[in-house]
């Protein structure tokens, strides 16, 4: 039987490991990013002490706390300004030992609750952060590090699963392979020979070693009745293997799967192994396992982020399983179970529609019209937003859809999202047919950016009376001037009828609220120019300009209204004296 060292070493012999051999490429790859400046070393310091500080206040207090929080975003917001930069920042481990391209930049006791001993204590040799990467992501990744910080006697799960079973695309890191060496054999072939009675006194007295006699002692007998159970260690055993019988296979069948996914690179293997993940997807829906609907779609969400240069076919093999999953048909059963959910089921429901790509909000919509529930439906606006955000663009086709409730709806997403290509897709919907519709375009418009104003004059002259005044409300407080030159050409140019009197007077009051000196040639003539004096419109203008003048209250302005209070037509002195007491 050969000693373990030389089966170790017999191993090696035959040439380095897959693994080996991997990290020798990675280090290949590495090499040409070894030179380093000392500028990138402080940077690299002022991201690893922003590190260590949000860690140090996790292990202090809940995630929840405000210091927990002012550290995660100071971290991510170093981490992202480094990222910009660099594109990518890559810590190596050893055991208390922190490297940055082969040099040693932290180093701590090798004891648990350490953050170097803690991650090569679990098999993680290197940790990258890359760019694009989220707070949301980054505390996740942060809250999975503080819950391991310290192994219980019987841990619930380990450091490396916890990472494995979250989605962290911009968090890369890579596992030690362990290497367990051949257990020793023992060589039961030589059988101790039977003795006399007469020769078992001597026997007592001197046992042939195994050094001297090349054979193994004579082993013990085993006593039968220790090995008895007793009632309740049997009651114990019967509960485990009743547990283990009711326990759900459906996560160790996902495991497998997944596995199988990383593992084989041909299309035919591959189709047949996401057909499998799409029976389990339709089934978690149909019985309300939400929490494999989860576990599902994370998991090819993971295969997505490890796509290799030389698999083309595999991101839009998933693509279009995503599409298959998200389609009405899937959802179907979730349409007829929206009553029967409790908070805690909708709240996974929530979480797993988030997951979905952003090509999904079609088929939400759809749920949307569907729910009665205006806390359904709050939840399914929720991750319209949420995907929306990741990308807009099918949303725009959908705001030709007849039903305006669910149009409104998008409006308010897109007016929530920020960006030029949002906002032209609302300043196409002003003129949509739906006055409602129209209403929330402006008031999106406006809040995203109050400048917006100045595109939006023209609705002045809308049908519809609430929107003119929201226009008119927004030019009143617009101190730029351009409200106050559009009033100046709109009320001197524009032919009114005579049932816009109404109409005539609120522009007035609102140049009185944006105007400014500019404007009182165009008040003075308005209030006492000769020209029809007998035409009703005309005299609308006089009053219009009164008001303006006394809003203003300028010494200029009382000064025009008091000359015209003493005008020699009767008409034009009622109208400034009339002003005057108002």
């Amino acid at each position: 039987m050969a000693p373990i060292e030389d089966i170790k070493q017999e191993s090696k012999k035959d040439g380095p490991t897959e693994k080996e051999r991997n990290d020798k490429e990675w280090k290949d790859k590495e090499s040409t990013d070894k030179v380093l400046t000392d500028k990138e070393w402080k940077e690299t310091e002022v991201v690893l002490t922003s590190f260590l500080r949000v860690w140090k206040n996790y292990s202090l207090y809940p995630q929840t706390h405000v210091n927990c929080k002012a550290s995660l975003k100071n971290f991510h917001t170093q981490l992202k300004n480094y990222l910009k930069i660099n594109g990518k920042l890559r810590f190596d481990f050893e055991k208390g030992a922190l490297n940055f391209k082969g040099r040693a930049i932290l180093s701590e006791p090798r004891e648990e609750g350490y953050l170097t001993y803690n991650l090569f204590r679990d098999g993680i040799q290197w940790l990258q952060f890359k760019e694009g990467l989220e707070e949301k992501e980054l505390s996740v990744f942060l809250g999975i590090l503080n819950e391991y910080r310290i192994l219980a006697e019987e841990p619930d799960g380990d450091l490396v699963t916890a990472l494995w079973a979250n989605f962290l695309p911009h968090i890369q890191y890579n596992i030690a392979d362990l290497f367990w060496g051949a257990e020793p054999e023992m060589d039961f072939s030589t059988t101790p020979k039977p003795t006399s009675k007469s020769s078992s006194s001597s026997q007592k007295k001197v046992k042939p070693t195994v050094k001297e006699t090349g054979e193994f002692e004579s082993i013990l007998p085993i006593d039968i009745e220790s090995l008895a159970i007793t009632h309740k260690e049997y009651e114990e055993l019967n509960t485990m293997v009743r547990s283990e019988e009711m326990r759900d296979p459906t996560p160790d069948f996902l495991d497998a799967l997944i596995d199988c996914l990383l593992q084989h690179k041909q299309k035919e293997n591959f189709d047949s192994i996401l057909k499998s993940f799409e029976e389990e997807f339709h089934a978690s829906i149909a019985r309300k396992d939400f929490d494999i609907t989860q576990r599902i779609l994370k998991s090819l969400r993971y295969v997505l982020g490890y796509t290799e240069a030389g698999t083309p076919w595999i991101r839009p093999a998933i693509d279009k399983l995503f599409v298959s999953m998200h389609s009405d048909k899937s959802l179907l059963p979730l349409q007829a179970s929206w009553d029967d959910l409790d908070e805690k089921q909708l709240a996974k429901v929530k979480e797993s529609l988030l997951l979905f790509q952003p090509d999904a909000i079609e088929a939400i919509c759809n749920l949307f019209l569907q729910a009665s529930s205006l806390n359904i439906q709050q939840m399914l606006m929720d991750v319209i937003l949420s995907l929306a955000s990741r990308d807009y663009r099918p949303i725009e086709a959908l705001l030709n859809r007849p039903e305006e409730e669910l149009v409104r709806k998008l409006v308010n997403v897109l007016g929530q999202i920020k960006g030029e290509g949002p906002s032209q897709i609302l300043f196409k919907m002003v003129h949509h047919s739906s006055a409602k519709v129209r209403q929330d375009v402006i008031n999106c418009l406006l809040q995203q950016d109050a400048n917006n104003i100045q595109k939006l004059y023209t609705l002045i002259n809308d049908e519809n009376d609430l929107i003119r005044r929201t226009i008119l409300n927004y030019m009143k407080v617009d101190k730029s001037g351009t409200s106050e030159d559009f009033l100046l050409n709109y009320l001197g140019q524009e032919k009114f009828k005579a049932d816009q009197d109404t109409h005539v007077i609120e522009c007035f009051k609102t140049l009185g609220r944006c105007g400014s000196n500019r404007c009182l040639p165009f008040l003075k003539k308005t209030l006492t120019g000769r020209g029809g004096l007998k035409d009703i419109l005309k005299q609308t203008n006089r009053k219009g300009a009164a008001i303006v003048l006394k809003t203003m209250g300028t010494e200029d302005a009382i000064k025009v209204l008091e000359d015209a209070s003493r005008s020699l037509y009767p008409n034009i002195r009622y109208i400034a004296r009339h002003a005057m007491k108002g």
